[in-house]
């Protein structure tokens, strides 16, 4: 059950980490305790797609970007662009309370690596170039 909830039925990475915490502090037998600890891969798996779902997103609405009515274009699209940092922010923060997870697991590399990329893809490149262009 616990395999089928966390290779299938994952629904938010976030989440799916708060409840392995929860099951940290309770003592269970020595074969469950194992299982649950190798579920933070594939938590981290989820991440990873989440991290492609935020970035194809972005790559599909990023010259017009849901904006609400009353919001000027720029400020708008940056607003955007920050809500999706947010969404991508929250659960890497999580995980850097397991940093042998994200430093040693090949996955956990690769999702920090998807992370910063597309992080610095939002600030580094997609927000400046509004503001550069907005400022000219």
């Amino acid at each position: 059950m616990i395999t089928d909830t966390f290779k299938n039925n994952l629904n938010s990475s976030e989440s799916a980490f708060d409840l392995l915490n929860k099951f940290k502090n309770i003592k269970t037998r020595d074969r469950i305790e194992k299982e649950l600890l190798l579920k933070y891969t594939d938590v981290l798996g989820r991440y990873k797609e989440e991290i492609a779902e935020m970035r194809l997103m972005f790559d599909k609405n990023r010259e017009d970007p849901p904006i609400p009515k009353n919001m000027p274009p720029n400020s708008g699209k940056i607003c955007w662009s920050r809500s999706i940092i947010s969404r991508i922010k929250s659960p890497i923060d999580k995980f850097k309370t397991k940093v042998e997870i994200l430093t040693n697991e090949a996955i956990g590399k690769e999702a920090t690596k998807n992370y910063v990329e597309t992080a610095k893809l939002l600030t580094e490149t997609y927000e400046a170039k509004i503001f550069e262009d907005w400022k000219k």
